[in-house]
């Protein structure tokens, strides 16, 4: 959820039975809608509507039910539906039950450390298909090289991409860049590179050592 911007929450349904993190949510998203409720809980499911969504994210600590889960939305009219397992062997069965899109839970946690190891601008890691492709959240350094460089003018690595900025860091609004815009310290950027190219990456936007 990091660049989903709190004003523009409106179409956004969270279901947590924390309710502690529920109050968070809450206020970290106030346009959205967001239930204290247990998902597989049908009669729940039934009455809130739940299976007029476009899309379903089942992110619980229980892989089983993230795979029940959106399969019985799926089935209930859910266009698509999104499920974390935990290893590559589920992640193969729950493909070939329909679910559209499948996250090994080992990625998410080899996502999460190396964005720890590779410094502090980086703020997100996300590998794409088989791992040769990552996406890097990254926030511009406050002497990072590429400030008040134009994105026609930046020389990055074959096959980098820059594909979204948020002005101002997280909350703001996350736009496309047109080759004349300039980065600035604290903007939000998120970029495609080819494996091993995230030290690059680092070095260009985030501060210099």
């Amino acid at each position: 959820m990091r660049f989903l911007n709190p004003s523009h929450s409106r179409n956004l349904v969270i279901i947590e039975q924390d309710y502690a993190l529920c109050k968070q949510l809450s206020e970290r998203f106030p346009e959205a809608l967001v239930l204290n409720e247990d998902i597989s809980d049908e009669g729940f499911v039934a009455e809130e509507g739940i299976d007029d969504l476009d899309l379903i994210v089942t992110a619980t600590d229980d892989q089983e039910l993230n795979m029940i889960a959106a399969l019985y939305l799926k089935s209930r009219g859910v266009d698509r539906a999104v499920a974390l397992v935990s290893g590559s062997g589920y992640a193969a069965i729950a493909r070939r039950l329909g679910i559209d899109v499948v996250i090994p839970m080992k990625s998410v946690v080899v996502d999460s450390i190396l964005s720890h190891l590779l410094g502090g601008n980086v703020r997100g890691v996300h590998r794409v298909g088989d791992g040769s492709v990552e996406v890097l959240e990254m926030d511009v350094g406050a002497d990072a090289p590429v400030l008040g460089t134009r994105l026609d003018e930046l020389r990055i690595a074959a096959g980098a991409l820059v594909m979204l900025v948020s002005r101002g860091g997280e909350g703001k609004d996350a736009f496309i860049p047109r080759g004349d815009y300039a980065f600035a310290a604290g903007d939000r950027v998120a970029l495609i590179v080819k494996k091993g190219g995230e030290m690059e990456a680092e070095r260009l936007f985030g501060t210099r050592s």
